[in-house]
């Protein structure tokens, strides 16, 4: 146990007594200080000089001390520290006394943990503030809120006081068509997984929220509720869907490619690749797209093609290319480059249009000019 404080005398404090206590750790057991943290009891000392557990009793006789006293500083069952406090005189232990102190050092320990409780609430204050969620602690017995972060009163529509005289009813409509009680006992059998559902703003408007559920035992038992807003989430999860379905239904061949990989590998093929080409895209992925290409097809316009690639450029060639049965297909292919948040050239996307009719019309116009 090292010490801490000393509290002394203006005569104490030039002594080699304060020198050696404030470098000194005490294990259990040894010396007053010691012996108060394995007892957990108050220790009164008649004469330091002759008890034969004070390691500091030279230097104690040298500054004039002879008394010690030492009392556990405690809350609940935790022991906090120890005070210890020296006389000049030699006096006879006072059981009185030393109830009075025992009863001080629990007072002390009290005020200490209050301090702790006041500075952990404070931090945890910050902490939840300092997040982009919304913070619910609700009490499990009646489903009202206890306390609530900024985050969740902004996304609400509610002030701070506003919403600490809600119940999660309030929030959740759905959760009004069955009492608090039931709710909790089922989740007692399932647990809480992560959920989406629909909160109710202060104005009667609802919006998508996902939330995660934690039962927390302190003093009593609490719920901790983690509410995330995603509206927007849920917003480009359906833009995508939706451009996803439009990829889908296009007639032209789509194809991506990841020039992070070696060779810039295809890692996406449309149905309508599929259907221009034979080729299914569990056949293709992973391959460059040259295996398209064949004796036949037109080197120059490979060239064309393979110049843009390496300097990241938006090209448009037309190229015969070969279907996977053998026959050939007259394929008017566009890349365009996707560029990374650093301006880097991460995807090309090829849109692939079958123009072998245009082409074929092309060369039977040419050859009736001649």
């Amino acid at each position: 146990m090292p010490t801490n404080e000393i509290r002394r005398g203006a005569t104490l404090a030039r002594s080699a007594a304060v020198a050696i206590t404030r470098r000194t750790t005490f294990a259990p057991g040894v010396c007053l200080p010691g012996f108060v943290w394995s007892t957990r009891q108050p220790t009164w000392i008649v004469d330091i000089a002759e008890d034969p557990n004070v390691r500091r009793a030279e230097v104690a006789t040298k500054a004039g001390l002879h008394g010690g006293l030492g009392f556990p500083i405690q809350f609940g069952t935790e022991l906090l520290g120890v005070a210890e406090f020296f006389s000049r005189e030699s006096r006879p232990p006072d059981a009185e006394l030393l109830l009075v102190f025992e009863s001080i050092g629990i007072q002390i320990g009290q005020f200490l943990e209050r301090k702790r409780a006041e500075e952990g609430l404070r931090l945890f204050r910050a902490l939840i503030e300092q997040t982009t969620d919304g913070i619910e602690v609700i009490d499990p017995a009646t489903g009202r809120y206890l306390d609530v972060n900024s985050r969740t009163c902004a996304v609400h529509g509610y002030t701070r006081e506003e919403y600490l005289s809600l119940a999660v009813s309030d929030i959740d409509p759905r959760r009004a068509e069955r009492p608090w009680g039931e709710l909790m006992a089922d989740r007692e059998q399932v647990g809480f997984p992560t959920f989406e559902i629909w909160h109710r703003r202060k104005d009667g408007s609802t919006f998508p929220v996902e939330v995660n559920v934690n039962f927390i035992r302190l003093d009593r038992d609490y719920i901790v509720a983690v509410v995330r807003d995603i509206t927007e989430r849920n917003r480009t999860e359906e833009s995508l869907r939706l451009r996803d379905r439009a990829i889908q239904g296009v007639t032209q061949g789509i194809l991506i490619t990841d020039c992070a990989l070696p060779d810039c590998p295809i890692i996406y093929a449309s149905p309508g690749f599929e259907a221009m080409t034979g080729y299914a895209a569990s056949e293709i992925i992973g391959k460059n797209c040259r295996f398209l290409q064949g004796a036949m097809t037109d080197p120059h316009e490979v060239g064309i093609l393979r110049r843009a690639m390496q300097h990241g450029l938006p090209c448009m060639v037309e190229l015969l290319n070969y279907k996977k049965d053998g026959s050939t297909f007259w394929n008017e292919l566009s890349i365009s480059p996707v560029r990374d948040a650093s301006g880097h050239v991460a995807h090309f996307v090829g849109v692939q249009s079958d123009v072998t009719a245009r082409r074929s019309l092309q060369e039977q116009f040419r050859q009736a000019q001649k």
